[in-house]
C-alpha cells in the first residue's frame, strides 16, 4: 500500500504519471488529506459503473495521458487525424466526460489500465 500526502493542489504531470503506473499495477494506495486530516482508500466511487474500454482506447488514453496532440497520437498509431478524434470522442462518451483530463482522471477513478503502444 502507498499513502499520497495531499495539500489540496493539482499533481504535476509527472505525479499524474506515476499514480496512472501505480493504479494501472492495481496497488492499492491511499490519499491522506493533510488539511482535513482524513484519509480513504482510493477505489471506485459507489454507483460508478465499469467501462469496458478496446485496447485501442486504453493506448489513446495513455497517450492523452502523456499529453500528446491528436496529429501526434496519429503518427504514433498510424491512424488519421479523423479518426484520432472518433476514437476521443467516442472515450468521452464511454467515460462520461468533456475533455482529455477528465478521461485521464476517470480512468485512474476505475483503475483502467492504459496500454503503452506498441510503436512507443
Amino acid at each position: 500500500m502507498i499513502v499520497f500526502n495531499s495539500v489540496d493542489r493539482i499533481l504535476s504531470f509527472s505525479e499524474q504519471r506515476q499514480l496512472v503506473d501505480i493504479l494501472s499495477n492495481g496497488t492499492e494506495i491511499v490519499i491522506k488529506s493533510i488539511k482535513q486530516g482524513m484519509s480513504a482508500p482510493l477505489t471506485p466511487r459507489a454507483g460508478v459503473k465499469a467501462v469496458a474500454l478496446s485496447e485501442r482506447h486504453r493506448q489513446i488514453l495513455y497517450l492523452l495521458q502523456e499529453g500528446k496532440t491528436n496529429p501526434e497520437i496519429a503518427a504514433i498509431l498510424q491512424l488519421s487525424r479523423k479518426n484520432v478524434k472518433y476514437h476521443i470522442e467516442r472515450l468521452f462518451e464511454k467515460l462520461n466526460v468533456s475533455n482529455r483530463t477528465q478521461a485521464v482522471a476517470r480512468a485512474i477513478e476505475l483503475n483502467i489500465a492504459l496500454l503503452l503502444p506498441d510503436a512507443l
